[in-house]
């Protein structure tokens, strides 16, 4: 069975007023210059870890690049302003491959109008709180949980693809896929 018939609200077309793509699993990373945003599906032992974010809905850590970083060093910064985690193991998944439709790109280091939201999967370790900097969407909550209690906690959120998201990323490390 295809990927796009099991987890079909995670493959399928996102079309929205700011861009339009698909997800796809990646065995190679896209080029850097296009990474706009690094995500993770993050392990803890044999959990997975999740953020609630300000407004209380719960969300997969990671963000936006900053200006001159790699997409693995944003994604260790994120890690640890969002869910105060390190990335032991960190290996590309796949990724939201988009084309833009606003009238250009948030900050003039991002690329446009075709962008990847890079999504990786792998092991981290609690090390502190959040660090929350200035002018982020602070996290309220984090939690590690199995994964069940994950998925549907996106799914009571309405956040299907992300449930979906980590499923499959489960079904990876679990060498099923």
């Amino acid at each position: 069975m295809e990927f796009t018939e099991r987890y079909p609200t995670l493959f399928a077309l996102v079309d929205n007023r700011a861009a339009t793509g698909v997800f796809e699993v990646l065995d190679v990373a896209p080029p850097f210059d296009l990474v706009g945003n690094v995500y993770m599906v993050p392990c803890v032992g044999d959990e997975y870890l999740y953020i609630l974010q300000g407004d209380g809905r719960p969300q997969i850590p990671g963000g936006r690049m900053e200006a001159g970083e790699m997409p693995r060093q944003a994604l260790a910064r994120e890690l640890l302003e969002e869910a105060g985690a390190n990335p032991i193991e960190a290996e590309v998944f796949g990724g939201w491959h988009l084309m833009l439709k606003t009238d250009g790109p948030d900050a003039p280091h991002l690329p446009y109008p075709e962008t990847w939201a890079l999504v990786y999967s792998g092991v981290v370790e609690r090390v502190s709180r959040p660090t929350n900097p200035d002018g982020s969407r602070p996290t309220t909550e984090v939690h590690v949980a199995p994964l069940k209690e994950v998925v549907n906690v996106f799914r009571d959120a309405g956040r299907e693809d992300l449930a979906e998201l980590y499923w499959l990323v489960d079904e990876q490390r679990r060498g099923l896929v």
